[in-house]
């Protein structure tokens, strides 16, 4: 028979708790890209363009 899933939760969280302000605690923090924010290289109408919303690796932050 299963376990129900709070009790499963509530057995695991402060594992997960630790877990988690664990990896908060350790993890780098990177810190911005500098430079232009928009842009456009070569000369003439671009043939696409791209926008990228709420991603680390648009601010420069990505791995």
């Amino acid at each position: 028979m299963h376990a129900p899933f709070w009790l499963t939760t509530a057995l695991l969280f402060p594992v997960l708790l630790y877990q988690g302000k664990r990896t908060r605690r350790v993890t780098p923090r990177l810190p911005e890209a500098t430079g232009d924010y928009a842009g456009q290289y070569g000369e003439g109408e671009p043939v696409f363009r791209l926008l990228v919303l709420g991603e680390s690796t648009a601010a420069g932050v990505g791995g």
